[in-house]
């Protein structure tokens, strides 16, 4: 008997409410729930990817472990697990808990439980060195948070800003942007625009996004940080900086002054491609504006001088007073997790890598409760006793993603242990001694917890299993009750947590103990008592529940407590002169950039038999002018060669790409070169990134705009 379920989608962060037709324990159909309040509909192909999944499509069916032959092979659960506690306890005992590292990427950021779980559970061994894939992308944000500090009432977004400049970040296709609407992010901006608001888009593309703007702005790739500068240097030489906000709330806006001054227009023109008229229209538009915020992506965060680039844009953000001030409404009040800040007030700067355990291989503690991912490699690598031997892998593929390819797998291969959990196989997975399959989302108990803090909206919601889970898997809070079960201890559920020290944490949770399998609804039920609602209210609603009604206002603070943004410390004012001095990229006659595209998410899906039958490969897009003085026609094989390294891709004409730029979807391709040489199953733009180059404290590669030559393939 078919049957029909209201639930919503868990593959990425903007949980999509959906209807899910199932019959005989199969998914027969999923489509958009038109009546939801939040994505009214919206539903992208990632989702659909899920029917295919849950039904079999490159899906784990069963654990796995290495054989007497170096082979993976199937492995009861159980046996598994305790393998791993064996060998782990080992390690531990031998070379101590600061031998073994976790890294978890998006997969276990969709499942409320299962994250928190996972931190607990890690907690238990002793190691501070944990890695996620916020590392991969977008650690400039934390590094400017710890560097300037933040406004704690956070920006303006597409419901009621007057203005907004987004720079490297594409919502429509990404849905992810930090500060942004996540749930259907085009229905929310569209809004926006039909009520006035003033869309700034700046990219090397005109992306999806771009479209609907007012204004793009298209730059350079890797010169965001020269740009930021100039938009700064316009604003203050005019006197167009929020005086009010700047008296009340900033430091060192002299010495910001002081290390933007060489970047005249000319200069910032030279630098991004950018005409001078547009630069000094933005900033005066921008300024001009009650209600408007500057924000990036992963453009800007993973290109060079992503720190300054980060950091120069919130200084721009900051001296223009972009963010919710007193008088403007909290939409969103934090049903499960608690509210957000209702009072205007800096969160000052922590520098929390400066102190803490150090990496082994650089003198550089936590970023925000994480390390660098870029030096996930050289921890395994480095030489002597004290590195990392032991990596657990938690729904993330840092093969793939953590950049310098060859490096990472010789990392991995070097590892005494290497453990996979997640409900499919990738690269980082095939060089595992066990993998663990895990449930899938349509099979477990969950909330909107985890992203509670994000949402534009005071919105929640809970889901139950609607899937009975094959056998042979099993859910992530199983996986790690068992782990501590085997340690002699109990687990406890938290609230879910992101960027933030856990050991700090209030040891507040569910806890977990015994012999009997532990119950995913019975955390998620312990979740939803923490914050304004019950579970009975949440499951009775089948679209949750969305508050719109007497929203709270915010405050001026009573008091001057003499917390501030630092506009321009001292060693950001070095990397802002470093960036001068540079004088721009200039070797390399195309500059690479990495887009994402909406069938994939990352490396995920990248292998379903859905997406090879749409796309092939990942085409090399270039402006048409730019082929046609290259000789090349759509379809044509292409070199494409950095200073580390070449691979091979095949050309299509993007009108809308700025000259002088390739751009190719991340994620796709092998990352053993010599598994594909010719690039016959994706172009890995991993193989042009070096892991030498890389910015200070984050330690971020170079893994867009990164000057490359492009010939044809074999000239």
């Amino acid at each position: 008997m078919k049957e029909s379920h209201r639930t919503f989608c868990r593959v990425c962060s903007s949980l999509c409410a959906v209807k899910v037709e199932v019959e005989d324990n199969r998914i027969v159909a999923i489509r958009g729930d038109r009546d939801n309040p939040m994505t009214s509909g919206y539903f992208c192909i990632k989702g659909s990817k899920a029917q295919a999944l849950h039904n079999g499509d490159d899906r784990l069916f069963t654990s796995l472990k290495r054989d007497g032959k170096g082979d993976l092979a199937p492995a009861d659960t159980d046996d598994a697990l305790d393998a791993v506690h064996l060998r782990l306890s080992q390690l531990i005992e031998k070379y101590g808990p600061h031998s073994v590292a976790l890294y978890f990427g998006t997969g276990i950021n969709q499942n409320a439980v299962g994250a928190a779980a996972m931190k607990d559970w890690f907690s238990m061994l002793g190691s501070p060195f944990i890695y996620s894939s916020m590392t991969v992308d977008q650690s400039a944000k934390w590094v400017t948070m710890g560097r300037m500090g933040f406004f704690a009432t956070a920006k303006y977004n597409f419901l009621d800003a007057d203005v907004l400049l987004l720079a490297g970040t594409n919502p429509a296709v990404s849905h992810f942007t930090f500060g942004m609407p996540t749930m259907n992010p085009v229905k929310w901006l569209r809004q926006g625009i039909a009520r006035g608001l003033k869309l700034i888009t700046v990219d090397p593309r005109v992306t999806e996004t771009a479209t609907l703007a007012d204004t793009h702005v298209s730059i350079r790739p890797g010169e965001d940080a020269a740009f930021f500068a100039g938009l700064i240097r316009v604003v203050l030489e005019n006197g167009w900086e929020n005086r009010a906000f700047c008296d009340r709330y900033v430091a060192g806006l002299e010495a910001l002054r002081a290390a933007v001054e060489p970047f005249s227009l000319d200069i910032v023109r030279a630098r991004t491609g950018i005409a001078s008229e547009q630069i000094v229209e933005v900033a005066r538009l921008f300024a001009a504006a009650r209600r408007k915020s500057a924000v990036t992506g992963t453009g800007p965060n993973m290109s060079p001088h992503s720190n300054v680039s980060e950091h120069l844009c919130e200084a721009f953000n900051a001296i223009c007073g972009g963010y919710r001030q007193a008088g403007d409404f909290v939409y969103n009040t934090g049903l499960l997790s608690g509210a957000g800040a209702q009072t205007e007030q800096v969160v000052p700067p922590s520098r929390s890598w400066e102190r803490g355990v150090k990496c082994h291989s650089a003198d550089i503690g936590p970023l925000f409760g994480e390390y660098p991912s870029g030096l996930l490699a050289d921890e395994i690598l480095a030489e002597g006793p004290d590195r990392l031997r032991a990596l657990i892998v938690v729904g993330g593929n840092p093969a793939k993603a953590v950049c310098g390819s060859e490096r990472m797998l010789e990392a991995l291969d070097k590892l005494d242990l290497l453990v996979s959990i997640g409900p499919r196989m990738n690269d980082t997975a095939e060089h595992a001694d066990f993998v663990i399959a895990t449930d899938l989302m349509y099979e477990r108990y969950d909330c909107t917890a985890f992203h509670d803090s994000i949402l534009s909206h005071s919105y929640a919601r809970i889901t139950e299993p609607i899937l009975k889970r094959p056998e042979g898997v099993v859910s992530d809070l199983e996986v790690f009750w068992g782990l501590a079960r085997r340690l002699g201890q109990k687990l406890m559920v938290r609230k879910p947590s992101y960027g933030v020290d856990y050991a700090a944490a209030p040891a507040i949770g569910i806890e977990f103990g015994g012999d009997a399998p532990p119950s995913t609804e019975d955390a998620v039920r312990w979740m939803v008592s923490q914050g304004k609602l019950t579970y009975e209210a949440l499951r009775d609603s089948e679209q949750g529940i969305l508050i719109e009604a007497d929203l709270p206002v915010i405050k001026a603070p009573k008091e001057d407590d003499g917390a501030r943004l630092d506009l321009c410390p001292t060693d950001v004012a070095d990397e802002i002169a470093a960036v001068f001095e540079q004088g721009g990229i200039t070797q390399g006659g195309y500059r690479l950039t990495v887009r994402r595209m909406l069938d994939t998410l990352n490396s995920a899906f990248v292998e379903a038999s859905q997406t090879r039958q749409r796309y092939r490969i990942n085409p090399t897009f270039m402006n048409p002018e730019d082929m046609a003085a290259e000789g090349l026609n759509g379809g044509d094989a292409v070199r494409i060669t950095s200073s580390h390294g070449s691979v091979i891709g095949y050309v299509k004409q993007d009108k809308g790409l700025a000259r002088g730029v390739v751009s190719i979807t991340h994620g796709w391709g092998k990352v053993d070169q010599n598994e594909d040489p010719l690039s016959l199953l994706g172009t890995f733009s991993g193989h042009l990134v070096s892991p030498d180059i890389r910015e200070s404290i984050n330690f971020m590669p170079w893994q867009s705009g990164i000057p490359v030559t492009v010939s044809a393939a074999g000239s």
